[in-house]
This record gives C-alpha cells, sequence and structure tokens, in this order.
C-alpha cells in the first residue's frame, strides 16, 4: 500500500514536468555578466577606497581623527598655558633681581 503511494506521488511529480520548457538566461545576463567580469579587475586604489568607504570603517576612522586633534588641541593650550606661567616667573625674578649671579656676570660689570 505505501509502495503504490509512493508510486502515484511520483508519477504525479513527473506529470507536472511535462510543460515545463528548456530554461534559458535573461535578455540582459551576458551584458550584466561582461560587466562583472570587467568589475573583478579593478585596481588596488579602486579596492582601498571601496573598502574605506564602508560606514563602519569612515565612522571608526572620524572618531580616531578627531581623537587625535583633540589631543593636539590640549597639549597646545597646556604648552601655551606654560609658557605664558615661565614668562610671568621671568617677569617676576627680573623685577625684584632673583637672578642667579654667573660667571659672565662679572665680565659685564668690568
Amino acid at each position: 500500500m505505501k509502495k503504490e503511494h509512493h508510486q502515484e506521488e511520483t508519477e504525479a511529480a513527473l506529470r507536472s514536468l511535462d510543460g515545463a520548457g528548456r530554461a534559458g538566461a535573461g535578455e540582459f545576463f551576458f551584458t550584466r555578466l561582461q560587466a562583472r567580469l570587467q568589475q573583478k579587475g579593478s585596481s588596488a586604489w579602486e579596492r582601498a577606497t571601496g573598502w574605506i568607504a564602508r560606514p563602519s570603517i569612515a565612522i571608526i576612522g572620524l572618531c580616531i581623527i578627531l581623537l587625535l586633534n583633540s589631543i593636539i588641541v590640549i597639549r597646545q593650550f597646556e604648552s601655551s598655558v606654560s609658557g605664558t606661567d615661565q614668562a610671568t616667573l621671568q617677569a617676576f625674578a627680573d623685577e625684584y633681581r632673583l637672578q642667579v649671579p654667573t660667571v659672565y656676570d662679572d665680565d659685564k660689570a668690568e
């Protein structure tokens, strides 16, 4: 009984294929295939720009650039503050004559 049931299902499946025609490619398949093959031969620069243009890579790159710029600005600000402090200290020392005498100071006095 099972064997007859399987036989009937097989016959039905084969009959459904009677009206099927030969499979063929679409109208522009060859053109698209040629374009894809030409695209595969892209240069290293095109591959690199395609890789960099990915959103995840671009966002990470921008974050790194912003981080480096922030570090540079902070260091510039710190150096300008310390430069001002040095100038203030030098002015104070000049005003109150707090310089340490050196050998060269004796030459200037003579």
